[in-house]
């Protein structure tokens, strides 16, 4: 059954997320409890860089490997597997030896307080090992094999969280013990995803796949980096013109706005299968409305609940040198219902008109306005300016993409509904704001109320209900 398959598997590639994202997430307590401000600050610039590196060494390959799965059979597409894997890690360990080479030349002042050696050079071997799962885990994802995309996520979280407390806790090593412990469970990892291609590909190495993978993945490579730099330049900027304890707190804040990231790529990953499935059949169907109103109602929901309650999560899970964190999650929530929600319905039909082109301009665009406007804004407002930066330039990048959607494709979206929902979330967390409330057990009824209210108003306006949830999961999808 569709609807089944679709539920399960969000649901696992739900934790699965948590679970690659686990040092990110589950490990806050850790850091927070552990480590300074500023340490967690060291550790926030090194992901960031470390994350632009392994954005730009996949070379957008990964997609190219969701999307030919469908195209080929499959003594073909092992070949291509094969031919796509090599090419991608002997290129990449070919432009890590250049910047090994020169010994941090061209990176030792690119942070202000992150010097080359050791930290950023460390970033550089995390970048570098983390694209070996990015190959495998898109076969898996165009598969379906959500179970055993699972056990590897699984498998890479619990080394990575043992190693954390190793090195954080008993070994007391501070930012550098939490960026070793992300290089050695990538190297580890590593060694099982090199065994997960021979077993999948056919050692046959051809040029012609590589042109193919390509043309196709390149585009996805710009459009990918610059979409990293869209979210990650403010967090750079916080550095650069405030100081790294600020970095440490807007990452944190960063860290749980992003569980509505990984909500909605949960959901898409299960979903982008029969998406593509349903657009061969009827690009006219009316199962990719269904399905757009479905997901920003839940992400809609998720947002408005972690911004109402964004200053009780903090308070419990963290020390007082973090609480201010609770200030910028609203924004950044509202940031990624947009850059995310939105983003995964208009990009996928993009994708299936083989438009990819586009994407590199949409997020070159976005970019460099989110540059700009961190450079405008932090200096200027502070933090907060960063959050504001994300945000505006989310919502120009889906303006732009809606655009180049409606003109390239056919899949229809009820627009109107869900825009409704989102204004509605976005009114009662400014009502929120207004009212005077004294006392926990009174702050946390009327919060409480406040999303009863979203899910009443949507329902009684008879604009939306977990009826049409449990309809659409139930009697559409099958």
């Amino acid at each position: 059954m569709i609807g089944k398959k679709l539920v399960s598997q969000s649901l696992i590639y739900g934790l699965s997320s948590l679970l690659i994202n686990g040092s990110n997430f589950f490990l806050i307590p850790l850091y927070t409890h552990y480590l300074t401000t500023a340490e967690y600050g060291v550790i926030g610039s090194v992901t960031l860089f470390s994350t632009i590196v392994t954005a730009f060494l996949t070379f957008g390959l990964n997609s190219a490997i969701t999307r030919f799965y469908v195209e080929f059979d499959k003594e073909e597409f092992g070949r291509f597997l094969f031919s796509v894997f090599l090419f991608q890690i002997v290129l990449a360990c070919l432009i890590v030896g250049i910047f090994i080479f020169f010994d941090g030349f061209f990176l030792d002042h690119l942070f202000t307080s992150v010097p080359y050696n050791p930290f950023l050079k460390y970033g550089i071997y995390i970048g570098l090992t983390g694209i070996f799962s990015t190959i495998p885990l898109a076969l898996l994802q165009a598969q379906s094999k959500a179970l055993l995309y699972r056990i590897l996520t699984t498998s890479s979280f619990i080394i990575v969280t043992t190693l954390m407390i190793l090195f954080i806790v008993f070994k007391k090593e501070g930012s550098l013990g939490g960026i070793r412990a992300a290089l050695y469970a990538n190297l580890f990892m590593m060694l099982i995803y090199v065994w997960f291609i021979l077993r999948n590909g056919k050692i046959n190495f051809k040029v012609n796949y590589i042109k193919t993978a390509l043309l196709f993945g390149l585009p996805i490579m710009v459009y990918s980096l610059f979409g990293v730099l869209t979210e990650l330049s403010s967090k750079y900027f916080i550095e650069r013109f405030i100081s790294l304890s600020q970095l440490g707190i807007y990452n944190v804040a960063q860290q749980i706005a992003s569980l509505l990231v990984l909500l909605i790529n949960a959901v898409n990953m299960a979903w982008v299968p029969i998406f593509y499935e349903e657009a061969k059949k009827n690009e006219y169907s009316t199962l990719f409305s269904d399905f757009g109103k479905l997901l920003i109602f839940a992400t809609t929901f998720v947002g408005l609940t972690l911004s109402l309650f964004s200053k009780e999560l903090i308070s419990l899970l963290m020390p007082e040198s973090y609480y201010s964190a609770s200030i910028y999650i609203p924004y950044l929530v509202l940031a990624y219902l947009f850059g995310s929600g939105y983003w995964v319905l208009v990009i996928n039909p993009i994708g299936f008109s083989k438009k990819t082109i586009y994407l590199p301009l949409l997020t070159v665009l976005s970019g460099i306005l989110s540059i700009s406007l961190s450079l405008l804004l932090i200096p200027t407002v502070g933090v907060i300016g960063a959050a504001l930066s994300t945000l505006i330039s989310y919502c120009v990048l889906i303006l732009v993409t809606y655009a180049v959607y409606r003109k390239h494709s056919a899949v229809k979206y009820d627009f109107r509904t869900m825009n409704t929902m989102v204004v509605l979330g976005v009114f009662l967390y400014i009502l929120s704001t207004q009212i005077p409330l004294k006392g926990i057990s009174m702050v946390i009824s009327i919060k409480i109320l406040l999303i009863g209210i979203f899910i009443f108003s949507l329902h009684y306006m008879k604009i939306y209900s977990f009826q049409d949830v449990r309809h659409f999961i139930k009697e559409r999808l099958n």
